[in-house]
């Protein structure tokens, strides 16, 4: 019998946000704000909260990101503190996506119409490759 979280994550394919939103309707972060946040399969709740206190004041969002702007390349370097030592950590544009429910599977913006911003995406990212995995 297949565990069934394995089980789960069969349904999930790897998309960049111009296939789900189209090309030139999205942002990296527009505003960032505590609120922005929307918790996927991942039970990453811990970080997500942090990252939820830290958009309280959206200038210490802004200052993680040293790619603020979308590109053709899919790339974003962010910098992040590992034990105390400041570090980059470069991404790619490539995240979990559910086609049963047609939406991002990990975390996701909470509006899911208007400003489509992957801030998060992009964060919960660079926080699953310093420790290995999703």
């Amino acid at each position: 019998m297949r565990n069934s979280r394995i089980t789960q994550w069969t349904t999930l394919t790897w998309k960049r946000p111009k296939e789900v939103y189209g090309e030139g309707n999205f942002v990296v972060y527009a505003e960032p704000g505590p609120n922005d946040i929307k918790q996927g399969k991942c039970g990453d709740c811990y970080f997500l909260s942090t990252l939820s206190s830290l958009a309280e004041y959206p200038d210490r969002i802004k200052k993680i990101f040293l790619t603020q702007e979308i590109n053709d390349a899919g790339c974003y370097a962010v910098t992040v503190y590992i034990n105390g030592e400041k570090r980059t950590v470069v991404v790619d544009d490539y995240f979990p996506f559910d086609a049963t429910t047609n939406r991002w599977a990990m975390s996701r913006p909470s509006k899911e119409e208007g400003t489509n911003e992957i801030w998060v995406l992009i964060l919960e990212k660079a926080w699953a490759k310093i420790f290995g995995s999703y």
